[in-house]
């Protein structure tokens, strides 16, 4: 699987200086250029009846690490 371009190929090159990613998603990779422990996915499908509250408290504590 690719990584998409986003936002002027957000993922296309490492100088963009993202360091952390919070990816919601099923099946996505971690970027080559993201270390272990600055990529969490929250392993949910684009739908309205997957749920986001339970991924909360995780997603909020590891966006409190990145700043």
């Amino acid at each position: 699987m690719q990584l998409t371009c986003v936002v002027n190929c957000l993922f296309g090159e490492q100088q963009n200086g993202i360091t952390y990613v919070l990816n919601v998603s099923t099946t996505s990779p971690r970027p080559p250029f993201i270390q272990e422990g600055h990529f969490l996915r929250i392993p949910v499908n684009d739908s309205y009846c997957d749920k986001l509250l339970p991924f909360f408290q995780e997603s909020f504590q590891f966006l409190g690490e990145s700043v």
